[in-house]
């Protein structure tokens, strides 16, 4: 079973073991979930952006999200895509 607060404060290090059995950890949809529970937790602080956000901020124009898996993996983070 994993540990919420292990993979709070240390995600890469959970991804990394759970890819050595052959499990991949979204880790884009974790960390901005994160960030959202966070703000909400905090609102007298700045809010903290989700990575996604930060790396599309001011992109223009279609963003187009693939996978060779299901149509859900791009929906998981589309909530968090400025388009």
């Amino acid at each position: 079973m994993l540990d919420i607060q292990l993979l709070r404060t240390n995600l890469s290090l959970v991804a990394g073991r759970l890819a050595l059995r052959g499990v991949t950890l979204d880790t884009a949809t974790f960390e901005a979930l994160e960030a959202e529970r966070w703000s909400l937790l905090h609102p007298e602080s700045a809010p903290r952006v989700p990575l996604v956000q930060q790396i599309l901020k001011g992109a223009e124009g279609p963003v187009v999200a693939a996978s060779d898996s299901m149509k859900a993996v791009p929906d998981l983070i589309a909530r968090w895509v400025p388009a």
